[in-house]
């Protein structure tokens, strides 16, 4: 994109000369003379009036006509601002003035007279402009740049550094500007981003008319030019060290603080034997390496069911369900601490209700200020009827609060528990309970930071009679938060739903459908930028053997959603429908989103699984083409986790199958170091 500064708007204006010689001031070649027609037209390229300024790149003009060929030429500068040099019947080169030497705006006019002819010339206007920009630093449509680019703009003369404010000057990723410091040193004006740009993202940078020189000459027009940053790649798919042993190995579940340092927790069979330990690790992204596996905790005994989070300081709690004995399927939940300060791991402490059940599902996030909520399901018989309990942890007094029940209901659908908290602390929490052994509801419980407590009954949030699996839930920077779900119709069909609480009104909307009238949707997940679009995606069955992958995204600013849109379909021409799973949705700082999900298929009756990915662009509001996770076997297991920062850098692991026939967990970071 060139500056507008600079650019070149050309018009040709024809003059009648009273006679066959220009006035003075001007240059003239030699030619020979000869008979001409009574009439003609002579050109001057590049036509009509030209902005440059002061201090810009010489313009070469180019002269045509039957009179200009072979004579002379007069050529007059008027005013006498710039120079003019190379004349000749063919054309000239005019260099405008130096910077720094024009007191105002100034109008310059060129003319061309051929000295034997009709008396035809032509004219071609500069416009002088006394205070502009002459070059950025990137280059206008520059691609490949640096995450930690300080954009630079030089101009024709310096800079006054009152007019570079944060509304004369910005830089802006396509759905909000970047916080920036601004400075300037004699002509040259500099950016300093306060946070890391993202990854693959479109910026542009914009200079008002408020911007002007140290004598008071304003910008004559805005400009703006516009980059690209560098792209990010995976790399090589490699094994969790210590979670690549000969024994089995879950994935490492992944939680991350949105500013690069990662944790993952798993759980592994040490001797081959059922004996369980549950690890942790945590993942260095400058490095690209993890740390040393710290054990904790070791007991022998069955050990599953794990959930990590981190706050925006990288402390995180890593949470998992033990069995008592092994054998009576009564067991506790534990939750140990991690201090990155201290890079090190605090004792596991007994954190679900203190007679033996069967907890589970847990889920935890963290506030702004570090304290974290704890969610979990308990069957209060070992399995019937279930409670669904919370509870939280303060990092002032390094302690959890006591145990909250927020309802009790015959069942939860399986992985349906979730839960999310807002930037100013309040907590979201989501499942579906049973309406019996085979109908479930969606309902929410929120947790107020004004009044310190939960909500007395849990909100149905699904509208009608239908069964409601698997919700899903996102918090926006407003305060709003959305839930999703897939609800099965009385005909048999499905639909991703979606509920909107608005924080404005403090209150729940009406549920309704976002993935098109009909459609047999599922496995929806949902993630929210910072501005607060959210996007919606889920695999579709579309037909006999046919099925896509399709997302949605919200506007606040309309309370809408868009048409779905479609990121793949595939045709697989076989009895058996291979299906997609366990999907994640991640954005960054400048709203382009990494999706990644299982597809599930089979080879000879076998299941076998394939990790894909796509990217959004904020800037063309569209997907890239799917892609194979790069080095993931097709007998790897669904187990799914990502987790990603904001300059757009994602961890993602998985379990693949090992030589020795157990799993192991492996991972690849999405990034561009």
């Amino acid at each position: 994109m060139r500056n507008p500064a600079k650019r070149l708007t050309l018009v040709f204006g024809l003059v009648a000369a009273m006679s066959a010689c220009g006035g003075g001031g001007g240059a003239s070649s030699s030619g020979n003379g000869g008979g001409l027609p009574a009439a003609e037209t002579l050109t001057l390229a590049p036509q009509g009036v030209t902005s440059v300024t002061e201090g810009g790149a010489p313009i070469t003009l180019t002269l045509s006509g039957a009179s200009a060929a072979g004579n002379a030429v007069t050529w007059v500068l008027s005013p006498a601002l710039g120079t003019l040099s190379s004349t000749s019947s063919a054309g000239a080169v005019y260099t405008p003035p130096a910077a720094g030497s024009l007191s105002a705006n100034a109008t310059v006019t060129v003319t061309a007279t051929p000295a034997v002819g009709t008396g035809a010339s032509a004219q071609f206007t500069v416009q002088l402009i006394a205070f502009g920009v002459v070059a950025t630093t990137p280059a206008a449509a520059a691609s490949g740049v640096a995450l930690n680019v300080k954009p630079i703009v030089s101009f024709s003369r310096p800079v006054a550094a009152a007019s570079l404010t944060s509304s004369s000057v910005t830089i802006a990723s396509p759905i909000a500007a970047v916080p920036a410091s601004i400075s300037a040193s004699g002509a040259q004006a500099s950016l300093t981003p306060s946070q890391s740009l993202a990854w693959g993202s479109h910026y542009q940078v914009t200079l008002t008319t408020q911007v002007a020189s140290t004598v008071g000459q304003t910008l004559p027009a805005n400009v703006s030019f516009a980059f690209d940053t560098q792209a990010a790649t995976w790399t090589p798919a490699a094994a969790v060290a210590s979670a690549a042993t000969p024994y089995t190995a879950g994935a490492p579940l992944l939680a991350g603080d949105g500013q690069g340092h990662f944790v993952g927790v798993w759980q592994q069979d040490t001797t081959g034997t059922g004996n369980w330990n549950i690890n942790a690790a945590t993942f260095d992204l400058q490095t690209k390496a993890w740390s040393s596996t710290v054990p904790l905790m070791v007991s022998g005994l069955p050990v599953y069911d794990t959930s990590a989070g981190s706050d925006s300081s990288a402390n995180a709690i890593a949470v998992w369900v033990q069995e008592v004995n092994g054998s009576s399927g009564a067991a506790h939940m534990y939750a140990a601490r991690y201090d990155h300060a201290s890079a090190k791991w605090g004792s596991p402490v007994m954190v679900d209700a203190t007679t033996p059940g069967n907890p589970g599902m847990s889920q935890i996030a963290f506030d702004a200020q570090g304290n974290a909520i704890l969610v979990w399901i308990q069957g209060d018989g070992f399995f019937y009827p279930t409670s669904i309990y919370a509870r939280r942890y303060s990092p002032a007094t390094a302690s959890w609060g006591g145990a909250t029940l927020l309802g009790t209901t015959t069942f939860v659908n399986g992985g349906s528990l979730h839960l999310a908290l807002d930037v100013n602390g309040n907590a979201t929490v989501v499942w579906a309970q049973g309406v019996n052994m085979a109908s479930f509801q969606v309902v929410a419980s929120r947790w107020s930071v004004a009044t310190q407590a939960w909500s007395t009954t849990p909100t149905l949030l699904q509208g009608g009679t239908g069964n409601g699996t698997n919700p899903q839930l996102a918090a926006a920077a407003s305060g709003d938060v959305h839930v999703i779900w897939t609800q099965q119709f009385a005909n048999g069909t499905l639909s991703v739903q979606s509920c909107r609480y608005d924080a404005s009104q403090v209150a729940w909307g009406s549920p309704r459908s976002i993935s098109g009238s009909g459609a047999a949707s599922g496995f929806a997940q949902i993630g929210v930028d910072p501005v607060g679009h959210a996007m919606v995606i889920w695999s579709q069955f579309d037909a006999a053997n046919v099925f896509s992958l399709r997302s949605t995204m919200y506007t606040p600013l309309s309370d809408s959603w868009t048409t779905p849109a479609l990121i793949e379909s595939v045709n697989v021409g076989t009895a058996y429908n291979p299906y997609d799973v366990v999907p994640s949705l991640l954005f960054d700082s400048a709203g382009n989103a990494t999706a990644a999900w299982v597809r599930v298929s089979k080879d000879n009756g076998s299941s076998m699984y394939a990790v894909l990915y796509a990217r959004y662009s904020s800037q063309g509001q569209t997907w890239s083409a799917p892609a194979n996770l790069p080095g993931v076997s097709q007998g790897s297991s669904p187990q799914l986790y990502a987790a990603g920062d904001l300059q757009g850098n994602v961890l993602m692991s998985w379990g693949q199958l090992l030589a020795s026939g157990a799993y192991g967990g492996y991972w690849s970071l999405l990034t561009g170091n």
